[in-house]
């Protein structure tokens, strides 16, 4: 709580006289600030980035019929830069009027590749309140507080051994799934689980 404290505090009194609107180019400088350093980004967005590198773009008429589909891989290639970095990103997606859709399927690599987390607050209100459960606010606040505060391993690399005609198909980590038989992540923290999906290599049939 201290921590998130002395943020709010040192926020006002910094006053920022441009917007970055690509987040793609912020993350990208950022990562070279830790050096040899693991770490975890924390990106607070609200609209997507509209210039290269990194633009999001309306999706063509066949791009629209395989939704969960990435319309382009850079955000995938920098996911993958920043996991040979030993480093996570927790990106905090916030809508408004105008901008309640978000490209989701191409930009979700920068967290689920990187073992981070992917938090998004349709149409965000930090006031609002709905039956009795916590605001928008106080739920932006406690997702930072266990961000900051629960242990994390940074660095992470795994591989599942199996015996002879087992294999393994998908990782399922986090928010999303990884087919590579060895998996890195740049972080890996106590609230999240790693399910393997296992094959066997004959078929069987039924008598």
């Amino acid at each position: 709580l201290y921590v998130l404290d002395r943020i709010v505090e040192k926020s006002k009194h910094v006053k920022s006289t441009s917007q970055v609107t690509n987040y793609y180019s912020a993350v990208s400088c950022v990562s070279t600030g830790f050096g040899n350093n693991a770490g975890r980004i924390l990106l607070f967005s609200m609209i997507e980035p509209s210039i290269a590198p990194g633009k999001i773009r309306p999706r063509e008429k066949e791009e629209i019929k395989t939704p969960m589909k990435p319309i382009h891989d850079e955000y995938q290639l920098l996911a993958r830069d920043l996991v040979k970095k030993r480093l996570g990103l927790d990106h905090f997606i916030f809508g408004k009027e105008g901008h309640i859709q978000h490209e989701l399927a191409t930009t979700h690599f920068l967290s689920s590749y990187t073992g981070g987390h992917l938090y998004h607050y349709f149409m965000f209100n930090p006031a609002f309140t709905f039956a009795g459960y916590s605001s928008d606010g106080e739920h932006l606040y406690f997702s930072i507080y266990g961000n900051l505060t629960r242990e994390c391993a940074y660095d992470v690399n795994f591989t599942c051994r199996l015996s002879n005609g087992l294999s393994t198909s998908k990782f399922l980590i986090g928010d999303g799934i990884r087919e590579d038989r060895d998996v890195s992540l740049g972080v890996l923290d106590a609230s999240q689980s790693v399910t393997v999906w296992f094959e066997h290599e004959d078929k069987y049939f039924l008598p």
